[in-house]
């Protein structure tokens, strides 16, 4: 008797584990042909609650097509990245990390850390925000739809001296809106909730961007590096339009015929009179 209750129990418990796996991790089904890659990133996302990081130029453009039977995430967008350089990752937390060319590994404290060919790792700082290639989250996503408006501000400072960059351009990719920041590098940016790509540019500053989802109002800072550009050799060329080798007065020469010409006084040519009526000469 006790041994059928044990047996009755076990199979419960096995039943209730299998039933809260199958609900923390949804199954996909379907054929997907010709989908935007972002756009199944987002079904992920909404479906999972949980976030994938990539590098939004590259990916968002990207175009898949496969078809999948009862698999989970990693599977379906593995199936869908197939005979690309892309490599997915997934830690402890159910973040999902996609890079081109190597993948990641998660060490212990659950850091994300690159996988080099040469097996070195090199781990990425607490600042990986900053960087181009990951997504900035702004708030907490709700169950709801993502609807409304937010505000969006911060400073531009330099990367080097920490100095604020006023005039610098915050640009929505996609949509008409140029945002300058003020003499303090402050901005402030209004739009709907959702996914969004800035690019942030700035006189003699490296162009940079920001991927961002933004939930709600929040604040993001932006470190711009820069633009340095090293020159191997200089070379400086000019023309001269003419040489000046001499530098010569005006003359008139006198003959003796000439002062002949000149009337007389009391029967002598006076020369100093001929040198008088020269041309040019002020009495």
């Amino acid at each position: 008797m006790q041994t059928g209750k044990f047996v009755c129990f076990f199979l419960f418990s096995v039943l209730l584990a299998m039933s809260c796996f199958s609900q923390s991790s949804p199954l996909y089904t379907g054929d997907f042909n010709k989908v935007r890659f972002i756009e199944l990133v987002r079904m992920v996302e909404e479906k999972e609650k949980t976030r994938i990081y990539f590098s939004s130029p590259e990916l968002d453009s990207l175009v898949v097509s496969c078809a999948v039977s009862g698999v989970n995430k990693l599977e379906l967008l593995k199936a869908a990245l197939s005979g690309t350089n892309w490599f997915l990752t997934e830690d402890r937390d159910s973040a999902v990390y996609i890079t081109k060319g190597a993948p990641l590994t998660i060490d212990f404290s659950g850091i994300p850390i690159v996988a080099s060919p040469d097996k070195r790792k090199e781990r990425i700082q607490d600042n990986v925000p900053t960087q181009e290639n990951v997504l900035i989250t702004i708030g907490r996503q709700n169950g709801g739809a993502l609807t409304g408006t937010v505000i969006l501000s911060g400073y531009v400072r330099s990367a080097e001296s920490n100095e604020a960059l006023a005039g610098a351009e915050l640009i929505v990719e996609g949509k008409a809106i140029v945002v300058p920041t003020d003499s303090y590098g402050y901005y402030t940016l209004a739009l709907p909730r959702g996914r969004y790509l800035l690019r942030i540019n700035s006189g003699g500053k490296k162009t940079t961007r920001r991927q961002i989802q933004l939930n709600q109002s929040g604040s993001m800072d932006v470190l711009m590096e820069d633009a340095v550009q090293n020159l191997t050799a200089v070379i400086v060329t000019g023309e001269k339009n003419s040489v000046t080798r001499n530098i010569q007065v005006g003359t008139n020469r006198l003959t003796l015929q000439t002062i002949k010409q000149v009337p007389v006084v009391f029967g002598e040519t006076d020369v100093l009179k001929v040198i008088l009526n020269c041309p040019g000469l002020l009495r």
